[in-house]
């Protein structure tokens, strides 16, 4: 077992940064929803393209009939199975929109964990976060498995924080 106990911060190129914040144009007092489902399917695609997943829906709560400047609503988007959390805010002649949670490619965080991983170790540690697309909210953590070429075998947790810079994992 990997008793050693080591606590890092991980570079922040872990996670991709699914709408980090984004707006688009209301153009009166409804809210077009075909137009916002599609402009938050469009920033989703554009940020999971590159690992290979894209949308496969999004709905949106009804905010009302004219909702006023502050309104919150929530929108659900849907790619590889997995929901990602919306949160829309209506500020005329605007509604913004922001991902609750980061997007986790998990074959491509084993990859790039395992480097700062071993160099903390001081050996060789394969990372094995799984695969597929997980989404993981600030103040959550998901686990990996660890294991150097003696047989040992160990836990990472990787904290997730509101600043993906400030990421941290641990070893047990």
């Amino acid at each position: 077992m990997l008793i050693r106990r080591i606590a890092a911060v991980a570079v922040g190129i872990v996670a991709a940064p699914v709408l980090a914040s984004c707006s688009f144009s209301i153009g009166g007092n409804s809210i077009d929803m075909d137009k916002l489902t599609s402009a938050i399917t469009d920033e989703f695609n554009s940020t999971l393209a590159p690992f290979g997943y894209r949308v496969q829906d999004v709905t949106c709560d009804d905010p009302g009939k004219d909702p006023g400047d502050g309104t919150e609503f929530n929108c659900v988007a849907t790619a590889d199975g997995t929901a990602f959390n919306v949160t829309a805010t209506v500020a005329q002649p605007d509604v913004n929109f922001k991902s609750v949670e980061r997007a986790y490619d998990m074959k491509t965080t084993s990859k790039k964990l395992a480097p700062a991983v071993s160099e903390k170790i001081g050996r060789p540690i394969t990372v094995d976060c799984g695969s597929g697309l997980k989404a993981v909210a600030p103040q959550q953590s998901f686990t990996c498995s660890v294991a150097d070429s003696a047989g040992n075998t160990g836990t990472l947790t990787y904290h997730v924080t509101e600043a993906a810079e400030q990421d941290r994992w641990e070893v047990e």
